[in-house]
């Protein structure tokens, strides 16, 4: 139920981006203050398997933040292969909370559910 929530929330986030750089005309800039987002999160969130740089879900939504359009953003990922909520509980002080995010986008569930699978 969580994971299909958590997966149901990035994916509106995701098009919402798409549709509004998608539409034919260049979207205004907007003046707006400074907002920094991290991205809480295992595999998925760091993106392994891909270019991290280019082709992850927050790389894709970096690049769309960092036109301006949406004006002045910060975005860190601070996702980590192989990561469960247990361990990313511990490392909340130094990845999540010393950055002071204006917006935290969280993204876990995969490792848990693998786990889980692999004890059953």
């Amino acid at each position: 139920m969580m994971r299909t929530l958590c997966a149901s929330i990035l994916m509106c986030i995701s098009l919402g981006i798409i549709m509004n750089i998608g539409c034919g005309k260049k979207p205004e800039k907007v003046s707006a203050p400074p907002l920094t987002i991290v991205f809480f999160g295992d595999s998925v969130t760091f993106g392994y398997g891909v270019d991290t740089e280019t082709e992850s879900f927050y790389a894709r939504i970096r690049k769309v933040l960092q036109t301006g359009i949406y004006g002045e953003v910060t975005t860190i990922n601070a996702g980590v292969s192989g990561d469960d909520t247990s361990e990313a509980l511990k490392r909340m002080p130094t990845d999540v909370v010393v950055h002071k995010p204006d917006i935290l986008v969280i993204a876990f569930g995969l490792n848990e559910f693998a786990r889980k699978s692999d004890s059953l």
